[in-house]
């Protein structure tokens, strides 16, 4: 055991007593206050045994939040990369199904169109054949396109002359 002399003033004193004052065996004398300090300085080191287990202990949890954090974000990651593959895939599902729709709406106007175009040349025929018959045939075949002329010129109808070949 080793004798240490320890000058302490009076605020040091009066806090020493303080913190002692509620056990029984304190005496406040130098000799009371000599253990009490000893006590203490026991207390102090059994305090930060202890504080360095906390220490490892809360890094220890606190390593175990990362790795959580980690698995967290790489999940995370996982979903996000899997929902930017479903978006994608949604999106050229739109797109094809807008293009076999645009093709569709093309193809109802080409079909519109020929049922015009087909009406137009039926109407026409038609006309041309009333007219044909309103013309005096002659016994050759000669002037069928002049006929044929006169005859559509009389139904409203102007020919394009032919192209040359």
């Amino acid at each position: 055991m080793t004798t240490l002399t320890i000058r302490l003033s009076q605020i040091q004193i009066e806090v020493l007593d303080e913190i002692m004052g509620g056990r029984r065996d304190y005496r406040p004398d130098d000799t009371g206050r000599g253990y009490a300090i000893g006590e203490i300085l026991l207390k102090h080191h059994h305090l930060l045994g202890e504080r360095e287990d906390r220490k490892t202990e809360a890094d220890a949890a606190q390593q175990a939040l990362r790795d959580q954090l980690e698995a967290l974000t790489r999940e995370r990651d996982a979903v996000r990369k899997a929902l930017d593959a479903e978006r994608a895939t949604r999106r050229r599902d739109r797109e094809r199904h807008a293009r076999v729709r645009k093709h569709l709406r093309d193809a109802r106007n080409a079909l519109q169109r020929l049922a015009e175009s087909r009406a137009t040349y039926r109407d026409l025929a038609l006309r041309v054949e009333a007219a044909l018959e309103r013309t005096q045939p002659r016994k050759d075949l000669g002037d069928l396109e002049g006929r044929l002329a006169r005859a559509l010129h009389a139904a409203g109808f102007t020919m394009r002359d032919a192209p040359d070949r």
